[in-house]
Parts: C-alpha cells; structure tokens; sequence
C-alpha cells in the first residue's frame, strides 16, 4: 500500500516545490521506494527542482501514464506534458455554460427526473483540475509500481485540489507549509480552518526558509509559528533555514513523516460554520448590489 503525503499552503511562493523534492530525496535516502505528483497545474516546477526538464512519461501496456525514474524517483508533472512555455488555462471545476442550460431546459419542460441525473453526472464529474486530480490519484491511470510513499506537490489558492486530493484513498495527511512572516501566517490560519471545517488529516506544520546565519529573515520567529502551531493543536515538524544543505534537515522531517500519526482537528458547530457562511453572503450580496451603476431613466 502506498501512503499519499500532501504538501499544501493556500499562499503561494512558501516553497512548497521545494519541500516536495527535498522530502522526496529524503525518504528515497531511508531506503524507501518514492514516487512525486506534481498537481501545481499552473506553475509545475518539479521538473525543475530535479533537473528533469524535457523528460516525458512513456505509455505502459493498457494506456497506462508509466512515470519517468528519475535518480530513483518516479516523477510526473504538467510540466512533462505541456510545453515549457504553455500557460495551462485550467480551472478547479469546468463545468460548461451549456450544461448548465440543458438542465434549465428539462426542468422548465418538465422533466425534473432527467433533469436531477444530468445535474448529478456534473457534480461526479466537474471537469478541470479537480477530474484530472482524480484520475491520476484513484483511477488506474498512473503505473507507479512498488512505492512506499507519493508525495504529492498541491497548487496554492486550490481549495477545491486540495479537498479532492486529500479525499483520495491511502492519504496519510498533508504538511502545511509557511515561512515565518505575519502575511504567511494569515493564510496559514485559513488553511488549518480548511482542514478543520473539512475534518482533513494533518501531519503538522512547517515554517520553511526562516533564520539565515542567525539572523531572521522575516518578521516572526521560528518560536513564533511552534507557538501557533500549539495554538492549534497540530505538530510543529521543523524549522528549515534559509540554505543550500538541506539534507539533514530533511532528514529530520523524513522521520518525523515515517513515524507520524495524522491529526484531524473536531469541526465546528455545523450551525456555527453555516451562520458564519450566510453572513458573509449577505455582506457580498449588498457590496455587489452597492457597485451596481442605476439603471437609466427612459
């Protein structure tokens, strides 16, 4: 059985990429079999963190995506599929303008049956990133062969990846990634509340890129995020300084990784979560209708 380990953070530039590959390289020195999915359709830089660019998948018998072996790593990213240069115009969930009308149409004739099956076949299969997130986690599609661990890089600002990701089967929890600046933490607080609300498993937190040569680069302390993470109930896995040895911190968080117990977080209140949703409808609904321009007088 393959164990599926989730790199996220809802911000961007924390070094999520990074933090896959060096955690990858890590497990691979334990002696255990590693496989990387690279899901960050946007920026797929994994080809880059393992000096890999222009290495392609080949096809398997079945049609199956067989991944590249790459310094004993198997390795499978957008940026092997598309070109280099290619902007991957992909969203969460596509779900065409079309569709939708057709299910307007059999419900305004009156067939509500059809109707409820068409809208049920777009929720189970919404298109954009999120289909493909499925088909390479859970439908055979992928020839990974004996691995011990996936370690999968999540693309930031994906909530809809992420929860399908981390819904997957055999997913052992996700590092939350942040540096220690006040802007990270922020969006470190919304992530944990993701996973909170959505009873998500966490391996823990880490604070990534943070002292230099003694000196602190950002506006908060490595003490600072193990505070938080306290606060929070999760574990604090490690600090990672800002340097070009990464190896035997890695080290440290590859174990931390092979002996950890994942941490689900009690939800609130449904009550509670659903108040807080309803009010910040309202709140948009009359900013929206505030922005409005008058219709013209005729």
């Amino acid at each position: 059985m393959t164990d599926k380990i989730l790199v996220v953070s809802l911000k961007g530039g924390v070094g999520k990429t990074k933090v896959t590959a060096e955690l990858a390289k890590a497990l691979t020195r334990r002696g255990l079999k590693v496989g990387v999915l690279d899901c960050d359709y946007h920026a797929p830089n994994i080809p880059t963190e393992f000096d890999c660019e222009g290495v392609k998948p080949t096809r398997e018998s079945g049609n199956r995506i067989l991944p590249p072996l790459v310094n004993g790593i198997r390795i499978l990213s957008w940026g092997m599929i598309f070109p280099p240069d290619s902007a991957v115009m992909i969203e969460d969930s596509q779900v065409e303008k079309d569709d939708l009308l057709k299910v307007r149409e059999l419900w305004v004739k009156g067939e509500t049956a059809r109707g409820l099956k068409y809208l049920d076949h777009l929720i189970a299969h919404p298109g954009g990133a999120m289909e493909h997130m499925k088909l390479l986690l859970e439908d055979g599609a992928v020839s990974w062969g004996d691995i011990d661990y996936l370690v999968v890089d999540t693309p930031p600002e994906s909530t809809g990846v992420i929860r399908v990701a981390l819904e997957a089967q055999h997913v052992k929890g996700a590092i939350i990634v942040c540096h220690p600046s006040r802007v990270s933490l922020a969006d470190t607080r919304r992530t944990v509340d993701l996973f909170r609300k959505r009873s998500l498993p966490i391996l823990g937190l880490l604070s990534n890129q943070g002292s230099q040569n003694g000196q602190n680069r950002y506006d908060l302390t490595d003490q600072d995020m193990e505070a938080f993470a306290g606060e929070k109930g999760i574990p604090y896995i490690a600090a990672i300084p800002h340097t070009t040895d990464l190896s035997p911190h890695f080290d440290r968080v590859a174990r931390f990784v092979v002996e950890a117990q994942a941490v689900i977080l009690p939800p609130p209140p449904k009550e509670e979560g659903w108040k807080e949703t309803e009010k910040d409808l309202r709140l948009m609904s009359r900013l929206l209708n505030s922005l409005k321009p008058e219709a013209s007088k005729g």
